[in-house]
């Protein structure tokens, strides 16, 4: 073998490894959100215990922060939960989307009841389905109570479901 030759193999040896060097950490790169088995349902403290009412439903908006493929961003609301303290240590959560199409649902105070107002769904306080279109009752998230110093709180494991089914199926 002469030297050109030898000089050729080398130089393509070289740019093979360069190109293997840039390669491998592009293609991780692309391939990490396909990877991601993150899911936006992990238990978040909404409330503390003593904040909320026997028997008196409450709004909570959760926050927190979003990851979309390689974007982050800022801390902002991701959803919100019906929180209804039913005694002194139990606690009920359902989505504050509509099972049916994804609406926001309102309390009527006066009716005792939850309703959607898209297509005038209505559920009773336990979440069942009292009229309207809607499939199935609101959907219920888990509730635990965590102690922390003096407090105690509400955490509410947050998670989204499918809509228009019959059956409570997790998006995540």
């Amino acid at each position: 073998m002469d030297r050109r030759r030898l000089f050729q193999r080398l130089s393509g040896l070289f740019c093979a490894a360069y190109v293997a060097f840039l390669a491998i950490p592009g293609i991780k790169f692309l391939r990490a959100p396909l990877r991601d088995t993150r899911r936006t349902s992990k238990r978040r403290r909404l409330a503390k215990l003593s904040d909320l009412e026997v028997g008196v439903p409450r709004k909570v908006v959760v926050i927190d922060q979003r990851t979309d493929a390689w974007t982050r961003y800022p801390a902002g609301p991701i959803g919100a939960v019906w929180l209804l303290r039913r005694d002194d240590t139990t606690v009920e959560a359902f989505s504050a989307t509509c099972p049916h199409l994804g609406c926001a649902v309102q309390r009527a105070a006066a009716a005792d009841e939850f309703f959607c107002p898209c297509h005038e769904a209505k559920f009773s306080n336990d979440g069942t389905v009292i009229a309207g279109p809607s499939r199935r009752g609101l959907d219920t998230l888990d509730v635990a109570l965590e102690s922390v110093g003096d407090e105690t709180w509400v955490a509410v494991t947050f998670d989204k479901f499918q809509l228009g089914t019959a059956e409570k199926l997790s998006r995540g």
